[in-house]
């Protein structure tokens, strides 16, 4: 097996677990950032 041929096979053989827990962290984090934002503003008022 070539190197090509071994980097396209790591590529397919992804884990939708780990997939799904960093699209998880990732939207957790926009909305606490949002959440501080708006909640500095209103204190600002």
């Amino acid at each position: 097996m070539t190197a090509k041929q071994d980097n396209n096979k790591n590529k397919s053989n992804v884990n939708p677990f780990a997939a799904g827990t960093a699209l998880c962290q990732n939207l957790i984090t926009y909305s606490l950032n949002a959440f501080m934002k708006n909640s500095l503003k209103m204190l600002r008022k």
